[in-house]
Formats: C-alpha cells, sequence, structure tokens
C-alpha cells in the first residue's frame, strides 16, 4: 500500500478507530490527532496549485523534483485515509477532492503517470464521490473526471498527429528518394 509510508501521529489509534469502526479513541481524537494535519496539508497544496502564485512549469525546466515530491506526498496521504473515514470527515473529504479536482486540472500528468494501485485508488474515490450527496463534492469529482477525459483524449489527438505527420514525412522522403535515384539512373 502506497499509503503505508506515512506513520500514524503520536498517540493515533491503530487504523479502524475513526468513524469507520471499532478502535478504542473517540472520533474527535482521531481528527485532531491525525487527519486534521492531513486536512491541513492537503488545502495548503491545493491553495498553491490553484492560486497562481507559481510557475510550476519552471520546476521541470530546471529539473526540480519539489513539485513532484510534494504532489506525491500529498497522493500518499490521500491513500493512507480509509474510505469510511474519509466520507466521515466533511473537511477532511472537501480538501480530498479538492485536491484531485485542482491536480486532474492543472497537472493532469501527476495522476496519470501514478502507478495503477494509487491511480485506481484515486479512481475509486473520484466514483464515490460522484456519488455523495453534498453538491460540492460531486461536482469536484465531475470536473476532475472531465479534466481528465480531455487530457487523454488531447494526448491521443496529439500522438495520431504525430503518427500521421511521420508517416507524410516518410512519404514524402520516399518520393524523393525515388525521385533522386531515377534521375541518377536516367544520367
Amino acid at each position: 500500500n502506497a499509503g503505508a509510508d506515512i506513520p500514524p501521529a503520536p498517540g493515533t489509534p491503530e487504523p479502524g478507530g475513526g468513524p469507520s469502526g471499532g478502535g478504542g479513541s473517540s472520533r474527535g481524537d482521531v481528527y485532531t490527532l491525525r487527519y486534521k494535519g492531513i486536512w491541513i496539508s492537503l488545502m495548503m497544496l491545493t491553495r498553491c496549485l490553484g492560486g497562481g502564485y507559481v510557475n510550476f512549469g519552471v520546476f521541470d525546466l530546471y529539473g526540480d523534483p519539489s513539485l513532484n515530491d510534494a504532489v506525491r506526498w500529498a497522493l500518499r496521504m490521500c491513500l493512507s485515509i480509509p474510505v469510511g473515514d474519509l466520507h466521515g470527515y466533511k473537511k477532511l473529504s472537501r480538501a480530498h477532492y479538492s485536491l484531485l479536482e485542482q491536480l486532474c486540472h492543472s497537472h493532469p500528468s501527476s495522476i496519470i503517470n501514478t502507478d495503477v494501485e494509487t491511480f485506481s485508488h484515486l479512481f475509486r474515490s473520484l466514483e464515490m464521490g460522484l456519488r455523495s450527496l453534498e453538491v460540492s463534492i460531486s461536482s469536484q469529482c465531475a470536473s476532475a473526471l472531465d479534466s481528465l477525459a480531455a487530457f487523454c483524449f488531447n494526448a491521443n489527438s496529439s500522438m495520431v498527429q504525430s503518427q500521421q505527420a511521420a508517416a507524410a514525412a516518410a512519404q514524402q522522403a520516399a518520393a524523393i528518394a525515388q525521385a533522386n535515384a531515377g534521375s541518377a539512373e536516367a544520367a
């Protein structure tokens, strides 16, 4: 599990102590000790990504992995939250879906390029969010899925256009080579 790398906060009960069941700690303790920090982190990254404060293209240009590292850790935090807890804590749920919407809109390759387990978890999370009765969450999930679909469609269209351009260039090169071979034979 990709979320297993994140140790629980000191004093946090074993998994299952939240609203999804069974632990000995109260619901407020779990939120205060673990989820409040995750909520703050997810909200900070969401606002940084969506606020227009930083030109994130510069990170790739100079080979700086900071953005990719921040996104990777944020996704690990998302994966560390049991689904029952995600929907049991409204602030946490809103932060989770806000981040996913922002990543899918502004940095879709960070979602597409994750490993299969992470992508599947995030996709299931978006599917559950679509079914949410809270309009803001279902809207964010629909927007995120729309952005991912548009990204994949555009990437596929670009690939097809590149293949068509390469085929046309190969045909032109073959025609030039054939014409040159014909003129060499005539001489």
